[in-house]
């Protein structure tokens, strides 16, 4: 994040702005979908392309959404 901050300070972007960009598109799924303005913001402003993105991302996204649906499937006592 403090690389993400020092970058947005060079564009004019203050350090709560991007704290919030990134408390909003920190969802399991934000990271991969790109209608999510914050993730196209952050991509852009560290120079990544959204399809490396993709490749490191996708297989956490789908470990962690297996791991939220065995969790959701535990009774509860």
């Amino acid at each position: 994040m403090p690389i993400a901050v020092n970058v947005a300070a060079q564009y004019g972007v203050s350090a709560a702005k991007v704290a919030a960009m990134f408390c909003v598109g920190r969802v399991m799924t934000g990271a991969l979908c790109m209608t999510t303005a914050s993730v196209c913001l952050g991509l852009g402003m560290m120079g990544i392309e959204w399809k490396d993105a993709f490749k490191k991302v996708a297989g956490w996204a789908a470990l962690g959404g297996v791991i939220m649906v065995i969790c959701a499937s535990l009774p509860v006592s």
